[in-house]
């Protein structure tokens, strides 16, 4: 990270908005990010091929989605809900379908939301 300059103002614990926006920016943290995120995909796209999700719209106004993938005649389960990493400006919910066949084979439906920009 850069050294702040004297003018910026820190906005939270000392951080100024520059600070605050490397510290939440994934590719800062991970330099291989691109390779991460490849392998993603390619494990993800198998899943929604082996295992297609069903998707639905929950906010009839835009184009926020979700993906369900759950196990076949499941009730009264637990769910999990992925709220994926990146503050949602990297990924899609399509990316992060890899996680669902080891829930699902434990009996709990996988939930991947994404808010459209």
């Amino acid at each position: 990270m850069s050294k702040p300059s004297a003018a910026a103002e820190p906005i939270f614990l000392g951080y100024d908005q520059e600070d605050l926006n490397k510290a939440y920016d994934q590719s800062f943290w991970a330099p291989q990010i691109a390779q991460l995120e490849a392998a993603d995909e390619i494990v993800s796209a198998t899943v929604r091929k082996t295992t297609p999700p069903v998707t639905i719209q929950y906010d009839p106004t835009n184009a926020d989605l979700i993906d369900v993938f759950a196990p076949a005649g499941g009730k009264a389960m637990p769910v999990l809900v992925l709220i994926h990493g990146g503050a949602w400006t990297r990924n899609t919910r399509e990316d992060v379908s890899y996680p669902a066949p080891t829930f699902m084979g434990r009996g709990a439906p996988y939930l991947a939301p994404i808010l459209a920009a």
